[in-house]
């Protein structure tokens, strides 16, 4: 038997696994675990969550996605693996993991402070060093961007709020944006893009239309 915990869209949720080790889920995220646990430490992710993981060098604990593996050590860190994403990233706040590709079984360590971003069609994987705040803020209730472009921030808007976001094609790279969003609603939040993005934006039940602005 399975047990299953789901975030609802918009929405972000804490869960305790058996063996005590917490985590967070980001909307629209679940993970699947087997009922015997503790023999068998291992948590099925679609989508994004947080984890900070109790060590125990017997039982090895691994989050399983789709086209990756991540083995953890006593560790917390982030992995974002939203099926509709071309990526998979594992951001690492401290401890010590190793990312495996199920298809070929390469693999990378990472070591606190790094991401790895790992590529769904080539399988290629890639380690750098990132603010790790970025990327692991939203278990906080905070959304943080730093030079991000607008269509990034689009993406993380939606699941953040719960929406769908229809965006003009040409405004995707239009602005860079470093700001944070705490408890900002959608309207709010649009309206502070309006000042430095020529856009007008239209709120039709949970779907969202964001246009270029006419200049003239």
């Amino acid at each position: 038997t399975y047990s299953e915990l789901t975030a609802p869209k918009g929405s972000r949720v804490q869960f305790v696994l058996p063996d005590g080790s917490t985590g967070h889920l980001n909307s629209g995220s679940t993970i699947r675990y087997a009922s015997a646990f503790h023999a068998n430490r291992k948590v099925e992710l679609s989508g994004e969550g947080y984890f900070n993981v109790i060590k125990n060098q017997k039982a090895p604990f691994v989050v399983e996605t789709d086209y990756a593996n991540i083995k953890v050590y006593g560790t917390s860190f982030n992995v974002c693996a939203y099926h509709t994403d071309e990526q998979i990233m594992t951001t690492l706040e401290s401890g010590s993991v190793e990312i495996i590709n199920k298809k070929t079984a390469a693999s990378t360590f990472l070591e606190p402070g790094q991401q790895n971003l790992f590529i769904k069609n080539s399988g290629k994987m890639e380690n750098h060093e990132v603010d790790t705040k970025l990327y692991t803020s939203w278990k906080d209730e905070l959304l943080r961007f730093n030079n991000a472009p607008f269509g990034e921030v689009v993406k993380k808007m939606e699941r953040w709020y719960g929406v769908k976001i229809i965006l003009d094609e040409s405004l995707q790279d239009s602005e860079n944006y470093t700001m944070t969003i705490k408890t900002e609603s959608l309207r709010e939040t649009l309206q502070l893009l309006q000042f430095t993005t020529p856009m007008i934006y239209k709120i039709e039940n949970d779907m969202v239309y964001i246009k270029k602005r006419n200049m003239k």
